[in-house]
């Protein structure tokens, strides 16, 4: 894995801090194909392919943990590989807002409308209306 991992993100972080991730998704037991992080400007992005949102999250905390990453960018797919075509599912937690969640998963609270298109049958009349424990597709 560190080899991967080693691969993504080259000089632009120390060698350390890349054992440090690698020991941290490891350390989950969560498979993930097609692994590949880049860092650019104190953001590590993360892509690859787990079997469930769940699994995602599970690695996104695991990065989280390591010290001195100002933040993370989430381009996990669920489902399959992390060329996989069908988007990402997310289940909505307490606190969100779909725009957070467009924030989350494309870095622009102002795409949360595509997040509704694709959910309007779940969502309902309104993108305010978003429900804890409704599973969302991330197109």
């Amino acid at each position: 894995m560190f080899d991967a991992i080693k691969q993504g993100l080259g000089d632009a972080m120390d060698d350390a801090k890349q054992k440090a991730i690698a020991d941290a998704i490891e350390a989950t037991g969560v498979s993930v194909s097609g692994l590949s992080l880049s860092y650019d400007d104190g953001e590590v992005t993360v892509r690859g392919g787990v079997s469930s949102a769940a699994d995602g999250e599970k690695i996104i905390n695991a990065i989280k943990g390591v010290g001195g990453i100002a933040k993370i960018k989430d381009g996990l797919s669920v489902g399959g590989s992390a060329s996989g075509g069908g988007g990402k599912s997310y289940t909505v937690v307490s606190g969100d807002t779909l725009s957070g969640i467009a924030q989350k998963f494309y870095g622009d609270a102002n795409q949360y409308m595509k997040i509704y298109e694709a959910n309007k049958a779940t969502i309902g009349g309104s993108p305010d209306h978003i429900q804890v424990g409704q599973h969302l597709i991330i197109p």
